[in-house]
């Protein structure tokens, strides 16, 4: 497919540029209109779908309560094995270790002062706004580069456009 160019644009004066934009004015106030009844809906299906599982959730925490304590009553059936298969799926125990932290900023601190630091994750990303800052000379040697360049913008005035509806 060949590319055209285009000569000129479809707005050819002022008036026709602030009529663009009572345009897109309107047809932003009906799209939020659409998307505010499309979450009503979204709502109201979401209530309908947590009537209907509410009992089915109920009835499967209840089964895996039993189920629970069913396992934790025959604890002689999990000495040999962690894991007791059955027809439908199997139940069992898994030895879990986590850690506990009550305050994760003061743990944080002592790690840091008892060097420990490679019980730290540290997140690196480049700081863009700092990178702007450097000499060109910097950017070219570390493989970036400043690009400035005028970005297109509108703003819709919405409370004239409120006046005229």
């Amino acid at each position: 497919m060949t590319r055209r160019k285009t000569l000129g644009t479809q707005l050819n004066d002022w008036n026709a540029v602030d009529d663009a934009l009572r345009q897109i004015g309107e047809l932003d106030r009906q799209l939020n209109q659409i998307e505010t009844e499309q979450n009503q809906d979204i709502d109201q299906i979401k209530q309908r779908q947590a009537a209907k599982a509410g009992p089915l959730l109920a009835q499967k925490s209840g089964l895996e309560r039993a189920l629970q304590e069913f396992a934790s009553a025959n604890p002689q059936a999990f000495v040999e094995q962690k894991t007791r298969s059955l027809t439908f799926g199997s139940i069992g125990y898994r030895f879990s270790t986590s850690v506990v932290v009550k305050d994760p900023a003061a743990t944080l601190d002592t790690l840091k002062r008892l060097g420990l630091f490679g019980c730290i994750r540290i997140t690196e990303t480049l700081d863009r706004e700092t990178l702007k800052t450097l000499a060109p000379s910097t950017l070219q040697e570390i493989g970036a580069a400043i690009r400035s360049q005028n970005k297109f913008g509108y703003e819709i005035a919405r409370q004239a456009l409120a006046e005229v509806a």
